[in-house]
């Protein structure tokens, strides 16, 4: 099914009289890089407005599909459906921090999708949550502990990734994710407390010492 193997099929329709339905529910299991093909290139990807287009995995997946097709009105099919991720990689955008190791679920129906889980973030495991709003834009959150040699790798935070190669430890952080009208929003706060910072005076901060940083 728009290159996906559906295995364990059930199926069918109930009624064959005026405005039959028919209903089918699927499991697949397999490359989570085919499944997300699946969600870009299929209708579901139309019913989600192509918010899952750009998104990659690599890595192990599951999925589960469920389908309600009006034979005589078509385009008020409806689907229902989840992706279990396994441990690979998941990035939503290439403008998006990738998600490495990610483990948990992307619920979607035909009005949207809701991510949940962990994965390798900044360097540390984080816990993320979101999805599709009813604006049309897209939010997440992460919430996790970020490692000096992980700032240093995540050149999307632009001036703060080189700022990182004079720092050392760690520290908690809040990521919030915006994507909305084809753009990209990234906020990052932390209190810095664990977080050594080895620049000249009134920037340098011992690593007990707290702080806020935005970026």
């Amino acid at each position: 099914l728009w290159g996906v193997a559906i295995s364990e099929v059930q199926g069918g329709i109930s009624h064959l009289a005026e405005h039959a339905v028919l209903e089918l529910d699927g499991h697949a299991r397999g490359p989570a890089s085919d499944f997300m093909r699946y969600l870009g290139a299929s209708p579901v990807g139309g019913w989600l407005d192509g918010a899952l287009a750009r998104a990659t995995a690599d890595g192990q997946a599951e999925l589960q599909l469920a389908l309600r097709l009006p034979l005589d009105r078509l385009e008020q099919s409806t689907v229902k459906g989840s992706v279990q991720l396994s441990g690979g990689d998941l990035r939503i955008r290439p403008d998006v921090p990738l998600l490495a190791g990610a483990r948990g679920r992307i619920d979607f129906t035909h009005q949207g999708f809701h991510v949940a889980g962990t994965a390798r973030l900044y360097g540390g495991e984080a816990q993320l949550d979101g999805g599709s709003q009813a604006d049309g834009s897209l939010r997440f959150n992460a919430t996790g502990v970020a490692t000096a040699d992980g700032l240093r790798r995540a050149t999307e935070l632009g001036p703060v990734s080189r700022w990182a190669a004079r720092t050392e430890g760690q520290a908690p952080y809040r990521a919030q994710i915006g994507i909305a009208h084809g753009y990209t929003e990234l906020l990052v706060t932390s209190p810095l407390t664990g977080l050594a910072i080895q620049l000249p005076a009134p920037l340098r901060k011992a690593a007990e010492v707290g702080g806020v940083a935005r970026a």
